[in-house]
């Protein structure tokens, strides 16, 4: 945008402003105002050629740069003609400072992100390197939801907790991003956005190949704590192509400025695993024999058999003779887990003294992303692009929480498997109307599909009814098995899930009227989360801390047993199959969350000198409340310290979400259930807020001085 003057600072009209994108010959055409205003909303980044032409002067020529969500103001001078051929040229007028918006923002063009050092092809490390006030997923200290990610127009954010896409946009199908921290448009809705912009074909064929390898069997040092003649394994893989160009057909269709294409796919393939140690049974253990249980100075633990239980109050127990369990005694759980518990490596060590087993925790990853753009022009005044991205990752690790317990035989426990899969689209209209009026129609959509803490294998068998062990909520996967003695404990699956959809359809216009440039548009967007709240072990957890084979201690006092120092151990607990403890988790199944978001902004920038602009924004938010499908949200009546329902209990029981003997036990300690009405509440639990504006103010003030700009 800018004015077109003549040499005497007066404004000039009806002059004809023409510009053309380098790279794909582009042609945008528009007319100064009548205060000589001209504007260009809404344009792709790149190399443009900007002319001027007005009766009675010189044609006017310059080159400007454009980048991602500048606002560039670009002032034309012409100068009187002596011949209608003369042409006045000027080079590059692409300005330095933005002086028309107190927009706080910082762009990362293609060249730096092409040059920056980056481990790993992942854009939004770039973030927090080059923009000042970035820590984290957290913009000046706000909370990580104030940040949205947008490209093309699309978001991009995930809805479960918020922040960066869990998958974002492969490196080479980024033009460039910019970083708004500060004081941004009213057409934006949060306090910070990243704007992404995809990179589109041109009239000139453009492709990259890469591979970037990194591999132990090429060079990788052994670390001390490394009990291995070899490093464990170190593969990462980082290749991808990409192609953009005209659209071209033989003897059909020749696209050159008019239809474009652009195609990226990358991939990212890691193995790799850190070695750890655990402190293991030894094959004799799980024979029976524990006559190696020896402390550090030669006191050897007692083993006692606890169905030999004397009666109250000394409860005298036989041992066992040398510390061996009887073969023929170990429990179906025991020679389960033995079986698919790997045997130590170190079978020499006492596992009361030092780790016996040590071994990889491995670390897969798989990355892949494919993007594929098409733009197209209308008419002179109509211009469409689309984009669609489909991307994945699938993550495979050892549940690091675990302690050092290693994965068992079949990954069967304390084994994850994060699958994260997405598909984004968009579809852009922009329509010229006139020199003063500007349209802009965007419709995108949005799937994120993310799986946390899911254990492929075993999720399809009851191993608890396998086992003969209690199951009352029917879950499949290994029980978790904790307590056992050593190191390891045996942790099933957490399947937990979401997946967020998003559809927006928003209008954008851009209206010259005199000195002011008007923005205004509207927004709707609904969102469903389908989320899978953790199944925290819903399938059952044993503990075998039992001090079964202890010698009670008659010192104990009150409720506090306690067991007579060096006798007893968990693992003989485990063999024999005595248990401390069993518990159930009931979880809640799937939650289908519903919102809309109806939205409508205005955006004033007016000039009220040649060097002072006002930046005068209201946006306006309406949310619906929040719901369920099935209406199984619940609430809490204070005045009748009730728990208020939209829907009855019974149906509640019968969709799943809770169950009969839940429902009974906090009757019996005096819980109410009603309903919302009878609570006066609204059946979605939410007042909606129907008075949300966000205000926008800004100035840009460009001070002069002995007749330069500072």
């Amino acid at each position: 945008q800018g004015t077109v003057k003549d040499p005497a600072a007066a404004a000039i009209p009806a002059a004809k402003v023409s510009l053309e994108q380098v790279a794909t010959g582009r042609q945008y055409q528009t007319q100064s105002t009548a205060v000589g205003i001209y504007i260009f909303p809404s344009l792709p980044p790149g190399n443009y050629r900007l002319t001027a032409e007005a009766p009675g002067m010189q044609t006017w020529r310059g080159n400007v740069f454009l980048q991602t969500g500048q606002n560039p103001v670009v002032e034309i001078l012409m100068s009187l003609a002596g011949t209608a051929t003369e042409v006045q040229v000027t080079a590059d007028v692409t300005p330095l400072l933005t002086t028309t918006s107190a927009t706080i923002a910082n762009v990362v063009e293609r060249e730096r992100i092409d040059q920056l050092p980056l481990n790993g092809r992942i854009f939004t490390s770039l973030i927090a390197q080059t923009t000042p006030g970035i820590e984290g997923d957290r913009v000046n200290g706000m909370r990580t939801t104030a940040m949205e990610f947008v490209q093309d127009g699309a978001t991009l954010n995930q809805r479960n907790v918020g922040g960066q896409p869990s998958r974002p946009p492969g490196l080479d199908t980024i033009n460039e991003f910019r970083v708004e921290t500060s004081v941004s448009s009213a057409k934006f809705n949060r306090p910070s956005s990243t704007i992404i912009s995809t990179k589109s074909g041109t009239n000139d064929w453009h492709g990259s190949l890469f591979h970037t390898l990194r591999n132990n069997g090429i060079g990788v040092a052994r670390r001390r704590q490394d009990f291995f003649s070899e490093p464990p394994q170190l593969i990462r893989n980082e290749f991808g192509a990409s192609l953009g160009g005209p659209i071209w057909i033989p003897k059909l269709y020749n696209g050159r400025n008019r239809t474009f294409f652009f195609a990226a796919y990358e991939a990212f393939r890691l193995r790799s695993a850190t070695n750890f140690g655990s402190n293991m049974p030894n094959s004799a253990m799980r024979q029976g024999d524990f006559s190696g249980l020896i402390d550090g100075i030669g006191r050897q633990l007692t083993l006692y058999d606890p169905w030999s239980t004397g009666a109250a109050p000394t409860f005298t127990r036989t041992p066992f003779q040398g510390n061996r369990i009887p073969l023929s005694r170990r429990s179906p759980v025991a020679t389960f887990l033995y079986g698919i518990t790997p045997l130590p490596t170190l079978e020499n060590v006492n596992p009361l003294l030092a780790r016996n087993w040590f071994g990889p925790s491995p670390n897969s990853r798989n990355d892949d992303t494919f993007t594929t753009r098409i733009d197209h022009r209308l008419s002179d005044k109509d211009q469409i692009f689309a984009r669609y991205t489909k991307s994945s990752r699938e993550l495979i690790q050892r549940r690091s929480f675990n302690n050092n317990a290693p994965i068992p035989e079949g990954n069967l426990a304390n084994y994850e498997f994060l699958p994260i899969y997405s598909q984004n689209g968009v579809f852009s209209w922009t329509r010229l109307w006139s020199p003063t009026l500007f349209m802009e129609t965007i419709f995108t959509g949005m799937v994120n599909d993310d799986n946390y803490n899911t254990t492929a294998p075993g999720l399809d068998t009851n191993w608890a009814e396998r086992l003969k062990l209690p199951n009352p909520f029917g879950a499949n996967g290994l029980p978790d098995f904790v307590n056992t003695g050593f190191d390891m404990i045996y942790q099933g699956p957490r399947p937990r899930k979401d997946v967020t959809q998003i559809i927006t359809l928003e209008q954008n216009y851009t209206k010259i009227a005199g000195k002011h440039q008007i923005e205004f548009g509207w927004r709707y967007r609904t969102e469903n989360l389908n989320v899978l709240p953790d199944q925290e072990q819903n399938q059952g957890q044993l503990s075998f801390s039992s001090l079964a084979t202890s010698l009670y201690d008659p010192a104990s006092v009150g409720n506090a047993v306690n067991s007579v120092p060096r006798t007893g151990h968990d693992s003989a607990n485990l063999f024999l199959g005595v248990a401390q403890t069993y518990t159930a988790t009931f979880n809640r199944g799937w939650y289908y969350i519903r919102g809309a978001e109806n939205s409508a902004y205005i955006q004033d920038n007016w000039k009220l000198r040649p060097n002072l602009t006002l930046n005068l924004g209201l946006r306006y938010e309406y949310f619906s409340p929040v719901r369920e499908a099935n209406d199984v949200l619940v609430g809490f009546d204070l005045k009748s310290k009730s728990i208020a329902s939209p829907i009855p209990i019974d149906r509640m029981i019968e969709l799943g979400y809770t169950n009969r003997r839940i429902v009974d036990e906090f009757r019996r300690v005096g819980v109410n259930f009603i309903s919302t009405d009878q609570a006066g509440l609204p059946s979605r639990l939410i007042n909606p807020n129907w008075f949300d504006f966000s205000p926008r103010v800004g100035f840009a003030y460009q001070r002069r001085q002995l007749g330069k700009q500072w």
